[in-house]
């Protein structure tokens, strides 16, 4: 037999078993396309991982600087990328609005990641008896480094 006549045969031989192979295929996929989907034990969508969700922040707002008090443990390296400062006195961190380049949207992400954010001015008293003004004064009067090599 010739080295062709060899090759035609076998090239018959693949296209009757590849000619199999898709009609079982076929049938497969009838079948599938026809049960129920597969139901999972559950259903319920989950939180992603990293999400923190903390209880109450309140957001006291001055002329250069914001004063965030409240529960803010679990989310603070979120306010030491703007160079904030905690100020012991009043419980809570300073930050200075000329290094958030995005005011609104930082209060968006504080929504998002606390169930309550309270905004007030900062003539208004917040928990501790002190007020923004007061917290302005402490640290004007008292050394504040706002320099971007201070690494707290």
């Amino acid at each position: 037999m010739s080295k062709t006549k060899e090759i035609i045969k076998k090239l018959t031989a693949l296209e009757s078993k590849l000619d199999s192979v898709l009609e079982k295929l076929e049938k497969l996929e009838r079948r599938v396309s026809t049960q129920s989907p597969v139901k999972t034990k559950n259903t319920k969508k989950k939180d992603p991982v990293n999400v923190v969700k903390v209880n109450k922040i309140k957001i006291a707002e001055s002329s250069d600087s914001i004063l965030i008090t409240g529960d803010t443990y679990d989310i603070k390296n979120d306010f030491k990328v703007y160079r904030s400062k905690w100020v012991g006195e009043v419980k809570g961190w300073r930050l200075m609005l000329s290094n958030i380049p995005d005011y609104e949207q930082f209060k968006e992400e504080l929504r998002n990641k606390c169930n309550k954010l309270v905004i007030t001015a900062a003539e208004d008293t917040i928990e501790t008896g002190a007020t923004v003004n007061d917290v302005g004064d402490y640290l004007d009067n008292n050394c504040m480094i706002e320099s971007s090599e201070d690494d707290d």
